[in-house]
């Protein structure tokens, strides 16, 4: 099976737009990938769809959550890092996915596709994931 951890980026574009994100969060309903997440991941994402630009109520932003929660793993229990410099939150989803050892941590963040591969973790970006699951 194999394991990724979503980044916030990627919900956000799946949930608002639809496209290739959509596709990677179908690749995880439908079992084709385990997703592991984290509180701050999920607070993050909350914190996200409650923005004005958004403008998501309050339950259904609950909701989402609790969708996410019920296709994830919840993981937490991580070494802190300090390899991204220029945001610290990205330290903390690279952290978790080296943590959770997912095979793939993915994201639309440049600071964190300029690290791939690092050790044993490729970071891909929603598309690349999306070529990957369709050759196995």
């Amino acid at each position: 099976m194999t394991k990724v951890l979503i980044d916030t980026n990627v919900f956000i574009s799946a949930i608002a737009f639809g496209g290739t994100p959509r596709q990677v969060i179908n690749a995880v309903i439908t079992g084709k990938a385990v997703n592991y997440i984290s509180n701050e991941i999920l607070d993050e994402l909350t914190e996200v769809l409650g923005r004005p630009k958004f403008a998501y109520s309050k339950s259904v932003i609950r909701s989402i959550i609790s969708e996410i929660e019920q296709i994830s793993i919840l993981f937490n229990g991580y070494t802190e890092i300090d390899l991204v410099k220029q945001d610290c939150k990205d330290n903390h989803v690279l952290a978790c996915a080296i943590e959770a050892k997912a095979d793939y941590l993915v994201t639309g963040d440049q600071d964190l596709l300029v690290l791939s591969p690092h050790g044993n973790l490729r970071i891909l970006s929603p598309s690349d994931l999306m070529v990957l699951l369709q050759d196995e």
